[in-house]
């Protein structure tokens, strides 16, 4: 088991955010997580990384709890994406990939020829091995994601977190994106952890959906038993039913009203 969290509570200004969590995620794994808005889904992931120190509970990481791993250690072990990579500097892709080495540079910081390697081999795996050279300002979106992806590969860890990695992308881009995570967690074995809002793609590409509400855990496993017409009407207040498409592993959630006055 790569992750376990076991009754994980946290608060902001004494506001109750995460509350009484569980979940567990096997070593190679792929979790969507989902709910509504302000449901503690970014909490949660920034407390996975040691971002942020639970109130209560345990967060083991390879049956380890976190609070024993120093932040080198940690950085071997997990990569979080945040919702927003900006870089303030013109950096090229080559130059930001390399960021990703930052846990294995030593103490004077300089590279080896087998950090170069990585850093080619990161590019190459996400298609952008060409945008080498390429200033990351200069990217569109959907390049701009392979890049930062590229990254997160380059740190070389068992675990990565994404914090909408889709968010600001175009549908064709959205899906890009998450075959490509795809194909990294099947070809690679990287468990991942990713908070999506479309649930659709969520149910399409991520084998396990956990459903958060208020800081807690309203289900969590196949998307066939996450986005059911109950837990949605409770998480998103809507009325949806789940279709069967034919040539789909996956259900497709339809949303046929609203529960909210207009």
């Amino acid at each position: 088991m790569i992750l376990k969290v076991e009754n994980l509570h946290f608060s902001y200004r004494d506001m109750p955010t995460i509350n009484g969590v569980n979940l567990t995620l096997p070593e190679g794994g792929m979790l969507a997580v989902i709910g509504p808005n302000g449901a503690g889904k970014s909490t949660l992931l920034r407390l996975v990384s040691g971002i942020l120190n639970p109130k209560s509970g345990n967060i083991l990481i390879k049956d380890r709890p976190l609070c024993e791993y120093n932040q080198i250690r940690l950085a071997r072990t997990i990569t979080m994406v945040p919702q927003d990579s900006r870089v303030d500097f013109p950096y090229t892709c080559r130059e930001f990939v390399m960021m990703g080495r930052y846990p294995y540079l030593g103490l004077m910081g300089w590279e080896t020829d087998g950090d170069r390697r990585i850093v080619e081999e990161s590019l190459a795996s996400v298609g952008a091995d060409h945008l080498s050279d390429r200033r990351l300002e200069e990217l569109s979106g959907g390049e701009r994601q392979r890049v930062i992806l590229a990254r997160a590969l380059a740190q070389k860890t068992p675990l990565i977190l994404l914090d909408e990695p889709i968010s600001h992308l175009d549908i064709g881009y959205q899906v890009e994106s998450m075959e490509l995570l795809k194909k990294i967690n099947r070809d690679q074995g990287i468990a991942m952890i990713i908070i999506l809002h479309d649930l659709n793609l969520a149910a399409r590409y991520c084998p396990d959906l956990l459903l958060l509400y208020k800081g807690e855990v309203l289900a969590q496993g196949k998307p066939g038993q996450v986005l059911v017409p109950e837990l949605m009407k409770t998480a998103f207040n809507v009325n949806a039913k789940l279709e069967k498409i034919p040539g789909w592993d996956s259900p497709v959630l339809l949303v046929e009203s609203t529960g909210r006055k207009t």
